[in-house]
């Protein structure tokens, strides 16, 4: 967990800085009061005591904390890392999520179904393209590699994030990317034909800026996605998908699950989305991704979640990480996030409640330092238990609901 505290410790801090002076200018003022009014020194010592004893600082300073550490804890039990201290309080009020297609929602394996050579000329396209995705860690690189004998060694390879891959050989250069790949001839209409079919991923092989060959891949499915998502629809958070995919394949995708998405983006596209959602609501905004391509959105977003299985700088920009495979455990993290909120805020809220009724009775010389002690004891230990009581409550099934986690629809969000 990273050591940034959340905003509300950073105000729970601040405010114990003042009460603290605070508390002992009160005690000091009410020993002079009894000590000049009363002329009784004895009392007065009792008075300023009383104040001094039944004051609470420390249960300000325990409430946020406790109950967050408590529920980072309960979540990594569920395979749900916490590395932002921000993480649980902004969960707590996401309610736009956009997520990454690829190795999120899907299971990010792909096979090869078919490969075209458009240049007769041209020999075991497979190899070459196999050793253009030497280095890639995009599940596209390695559904080609599984799928070539062997790989072709090139003089010079470099990546072009959210599009391809290009790279040279005896002189020649070549490409392998998106049909849109720029500085290259795009495909004749005809050859486009048998690899647009919905589910259908179809990449490009140029040699020297002409299309040589083309590669049509399937991707897999994850069969707990459309249970996901519905469960995540009933707890009020509006849905969108970024991808870099093609509008076919991803109007498809769309209508299957019936989410709003947003086609053919780059990883910059994906971070000003973010950017102009969080400038139209005001509200914090949350994402979900694993490739390298989403490094960007996932620094951008208030919450960043990471799915455990993408790329180490996915991992390294996200504020939370899900070590199991799916986005099921989503629904418990925003569950727990929202409970961990409104028991810090409930825990506050008694503790200035108790500060506030006890410093009264204190300084009027209706308590005692005994009854002072025990109150100030029993406070913290109602902080305590209120942060470290049992998570079942965020912990249901995913087809019950409550009065707080309404049936809703997603809402069609424009990029």
């Amino acid at each position: 967990m990273r050591t940034l505290p959340p905003r509300i410790q950073n105000l729970t801090n601040k405010v114990s800085a003042v009460f603290v002076p605070l508390t002992v200018l009160l005690a000091l003022s009410a020993f002079a009061w009894v000590l000049v009014i009363d002329n009784d020194l004895p009392a007065a010592i009792f008075r300023g005591l009383t104040v001094a004893l039944i004051a609470c600082p420390c249960a300000l300073g325990l409430a946020a904390p406790l109950a967050t550490w408590m529920t980072a804890h309960r979540l990594a039990s569920r395979g749900i890392i916490i590395r932002s201290g921000d993480a649980l309080e902004n969960g707590g009020t996401v309610r736009h999520l956009y997520l990454d297609k690829t190795g999120t929602l899907t299971s990010g394996r792909f096979k090869i179904e078919s490969v075209t050579t458009i240049d007769e000329t041209l020999e075991n396209p497979l190899a070459l393209a196999a050793g253009l995705e030497q280095a890639s860690t995009h599940p596209i690189g390695d559904a080609i590699r599984a799928a070539a004998d062997e790989a072709t060694t090139f003089d010079e390879i470099e990546p072009v994030p959210g599009l391809g891959v290009r790279g040279s050989l005896a002189g020649d250069t070549y490409a392998l990317g998106r049909p849109d790949f720029p500085g290259q001839q795009p495909l004749p209409a005809d050859t486009m034909t048998p690899n647009s079919r919905d589910k259908t991923h179809t990449i490009v092989l140029w040699r020297n800026e002409q299309p040589v060959a083309l590669f049509g891949l399937v991707e897999e499915e994850r069969p707990d996605t459309e249970a996901a998502l519905n469960t995540l629809r009933r707890l009020g958070l509006n849905l969108h998908v970024l991808t870099g995919d093609a509008s076919t394949q991803a109007a498809a995708f769309a209508q299957r699950y019936h989410l709003p998405v947003s086609t053919a983006l780059m990883p910059d596209d994906k971070r000003q989305i973010i950017v102009d959602r969080r400038r139209e609501t005001h509200k914090p905004i949350g994402f979900v991704g694993d490739g390298i391509n989403d490094a960007p959105a996932l620094s951008e977003a208030d919450l960043g979640i990471a799915v455990h299985t993408g790329s180490d700088l996915a991992q390294a920009s996200g504020d939370v990480i899900l070590l199991t495979d799916g986005i099921a455990p989503l629904s418990d993290l925003f569950r727990a996030a929202r409970e961990t909120r409104r028991r810090i805020y409930t825990s506050l809220i008694w503790a200035f409640a108790y500060n506030a009724v006890g410093l009264t009775l204190a300084c009027m010389g209706i308590l005692s330092p005994a009854y002072a002690a025990i109150a100030m004891i029993g406070s913290s230990l109602i902080i305590i238990w209120n942060s470290t009581r049992g998570g079942s409550l965020w912990l249901r099934d995913e087809h019950q609901l409550t009065e707080e986690d309404p049936p809703t629809r997603s809402t069609n969000l424009t990029a």
